[in-house]
């Protein structure tokens, strides 16, 4: 059970501890989906080589947990999907599409290219406080044994308790709270660099890479943003962290490939790739009031010709690690007392206004803006989300959008389950929570009738 709200992303962001809401075996099936439909993208809007782009894996967390014969699976599946009934449906429905007309420029030739393997690398995240000889034995064992190209995934914590505690000081985080336990039982500098330098050796003698991402989120003690009495801290305030520890890594393994994530985001992609961390992944910023548009401005700075992935430049990534930490006090702790006057009001029934924020925060797009004539309101889609609050952390009213808004239900069990403000459409009509609600779902009908459950 997963405790919620889990997340909470108005400036850093929290999250609870948790990885997914999938069983594996929706998770592969994600994947395959996502991998094709990318490459049919690639081609009907002229993004480049479909080739291009690299599918990365994530597993976790323990090496008994990945020989076990549900993840293994999971693995063999997603090198060649080929046999997985998922792959073939989704190719039918694809050669269906083009023979509709509904692509203007993918063809049958660019179906029939689409390879099965969806993946040749893997990222391992493991626990914190995860024993060193057992990061190698499962980083060993998906290379020698799984023949994957392989990136481990490492924690702040190895800067050291004094470091990090200094570092968020110094830019006003002063109020985030933690002790040493991390510190003191995730794996040290001391055991990481001959550890990796081993594994790089490992993935030589395979003709595999093997890398880093850097870094994990980091345990914080819980302040009430999310539920539970620990959360783990990403975003802004992780990025002269993760920063720190790339220096460090470096300094003792020029070799050593570097995938960054951590507080990356409109302002620092492009210098991150140019230092040759790459590649760069985010989530908080997409979290946050510009939404996946950032995404857009981020893709703007990489069209030029004069750009190219290269070996780490040590010079640029100390340049920007110097930069990341400021001396002297910084202005944080003034946005957490505006933090606190924001957190939201159970009593709170609607937003007495649409600015549209929780559309664009929500990370699978619950809300979504419908109109009525001259007016607007945000519709909630019960069937896209799963509560985890981000919404709530950026309402400017104090709401929870994915309680208060009107909400649309796909299917007559939610709806009886909720005590939603809301409608659904069943066999015989509409069933709705309450009266004076049919001019919204005319506005449903006229311009969402693609959503699941909507009829005309």
């Amino acid at each position: 059970m997963i405790d919620k709200p889990c997340i909470a992303a108005k400036d850093e962001a929290y999250n609870c501890e948790w990885s997914t809401e999938l069983t594996v075996e929706q998770a592969r099936d994600e994947y395959v989906k996502a991998f094709i439909l990318c490459r049919v993208l690639c081609r009907e809007f002229s993004l480049g080589d479909p080739d291009a782009f690299q599918f990365n894996l994530s597993v976790g967390y323990d090496l008994k947990g990945i020989q076990s014969e549900k993840i293994d699976t999971f693995l063999n599946t997603l090198m060649d999907a080929g046999s997985v009934p998922v792959f073939q449906e989704s190719l039918a429905l694809c050669r269906q599409a083009v023979r509709d007309g509904v692509f203007l420029h993918v063809s049958q030739a660019d179906l029939d290219a689409i390879p099965s393997c969806i993946s040749n690398s893997v990222t391992l995240s493991t626990m914190h406080g995860c024993r060193p000889s057992e990061i190698e034995a499962i980083a060993d064992y998906l290379l020698t044994e799984k023949h994957l190209n392989t990136y481990v995934k490492l924690n702040p914590t190895l800067l050291g308790y004094s470091k990090v505690r200094r570092l968020l000081d110094d830019l006003g985080y002063s109020y985030v709270e933690f002790d040493r336990k991390h510190f003191d039982e995730d794996l040290q500098m001391e055991d990481a660099v001959p550890m990796l330098r081993r594994l790089m050796d490992v993935g030589r003698r395979e003709s595999l890479t093997f890398g880093v991402k850097l870094t994990n989120t980091f345990p914080v003690r819980s302040m009430g943003e999310v539920a539970g009495s620990e959360m783990y801290l990403s975003g802004k305030a992780l990025y002269p962290l993760s920063l720190g520890v790339a220096v460090r890594l470096h300094e003792a393994l020029p070799e050593l490939p570097v995938s960054y994530c951590g507080g990356a985001d409109g302002g620092n992609t492009r210098a991150l790739v140019d230092a040759g961390l790459c590649p760069v992944t985010m989530a908080t910023v997409l979290l946050q009031p510009a939404g996946f548009t950032t995404l857009t401005r981020i893709a703007g700075q990489f069209t030029s010709e004069g750009w190219s992935v290269s070996a780490i430049d040590g010079g640029a990534l100390s340049s920007l690690a110097g930069k990341a930490q400021p001396k002297g006090k910084g202005p944080r702790n003034a946005v957490r007392e505006r933090k606190e006057e924001l957190l939201p009001d159970p009593d709170h029934e609607q937003c007495p206004m649409v600015c549209g924020i929780c559309t664009l925060v929500c990370p699978n797009r619950a809300n979504v803006m419908i109109g009525t004539g001259k007016e607007r309101f945000v519709l909630h889609l019960d069937r896209l989300c799963n509560e985890c609050g981000n919404c709530s952390a950026f309402c400017s009213y104090g709401g929870n959008p994915y309680r208060d808004r009107l909400t649309f239900f796909s299917d007559e069990e939610a709806f009886n389950d909720s005590t939603n403000r809301g409608f659904v459409f069943t066999k015989d009509g509409v069933e709705t929570s309450d009266e004076g609600l049919e001019p919204f779902i005319t506005a449903v009908q006229k311009e969402a009738p693609y959503l699941p459950g909507v009829r005309s």
